[in-house]
């Protein structure tokens, strides 16, 4: 199989100066996880993901958990 068998050809994409509610109205709406994100120029400048902004959100959270993997189950 190639990409361009599954790969999704209608995309919307984010400009970057755009709210992240917006994204996630937009990924929503499309029930996508993740979209491009273009300049002035429409060229793709990066990708944005939903998991990105979980990260970006809650950085100490995801360290705090990773701490407590290792914390033995008493």
């Amino acid at each position: 199989m190639k990409v361009r068998e599954a790969m999704i050809r209608d995309v919307s994409a984010m400009f970057e100066d755009e709210t992240i509610e917006d994204f996630i109205v937009l990924c929503l709406r499309q029930n996508r996880s993740g979209l491009p994100v273009v300049d002035e120029e429409f060229k793709v400048v990066g990708f944005l993901s939903e998991s990105d902004v979980i990260k970006s959100a809650l950085p100490s959270y995801f360290s705090l958990l990773q701490s407590a993997s290792f914390i033995p189950d008493t």
